[in-house]
């Protein structure tokens, strides 16, 4: 188990700039988001005439030994934990796909600290894919290669640092595809690895990967000899 965890936060869309700036302060190097729309009372806000919040998905990579203080500073310095302000979940991480991966993640004191953990066992992974614009396809093709049955592709925008840091000659604030794939545990290294040998860092594609423990699946085939 890696020392890292997923970041995933829902905010505010007049908030993605400041929450962006605040995790960079506390070791992110890469922040990713997508536009979606809150749908808490909807049908109040329809009879009324009003539209739902415009929101954003922000999502990110931090070691697991910063993971209490953000937290506290969410709370304490965001508001996160006011009424209608937000929400942020943590995910440990099982994986990252190699040094090249975790380095566009997270700030040099973060990879530093980040620990490994014993966790238990899970049957299910999540593999997480971010790469350039116009690669889902191949990157998919790699990830059926390792042994995946499908993914869900996402689009969204990065940024590293500023937002015009280079990343093997990329620019990570470029637009993104992030592509979520659900496969059972004992595929996760087969599919991580063809992703990354086939549309790695070294590629057009500049695949990012890394994976997350998934406690339970419903609603997707796995073949019947995995199932427990």
């Amino acid at each position: 188990m890696s020392g890292y965890s997923f970041v995933l936060l829902v905010v505010g869309r007049d908030k993605e700039e400041e929450y962006r700036e605040f995790l960079k302060d506390n070791g992110v190097a890469s922040v990713f988001s997508e536009l979606c729309e809150g749908a808490a009372q909807r049908k109040g806000l329809d009879a009324f005439g009003l539209e739902a919040r415009e929101k954003v998905i922000l999502s990110c990579v931090t070691a697991n030994s910063g993971r209490g203080e953000l937290r506290r500073r969410l709370n304490s310095e965001m508001r996160i934990d006011a009424p209608n302000n937000g929400i942020a979940v943590f995910v440990n991480l099982e994986s990252v796909g190699g040094a090249s991966a975790l380095k566009s993640l997270c700030s040099e004191k973060a990879q530093r600290e980040g620990v490994e953990e014993k966790v238990k066992d899970m049957q299910y992974s999540l593999v997480v894919v971010i790469a350039q614009y116009g690669h889902a396809d191949e990157i998919m093709d790699a990830a059926r290669e390792g042994g995946a049955t499908g993914g869900t592709i996402v689009k969204a925008r990065g940024t590293h640092g500023s937002g015009t840091t280079k990343f093997f000659g990329v620019s990570i604030g470029d637009e993104k595809e992030i592509i979520y794939i659900v496969t059972s545990a004992d595929k996760r290294e087969g599919v991580m690895s063809a992703i990354m040998r086939k549309t790695g860092a070294a590629s057009p594609a500049k695949s990012v990967v890394f994976s997350m423990p998934v406690e339970a699946v419903e609603g997707i085939h796995i073949p019947q000899k995995e199932d427990k």
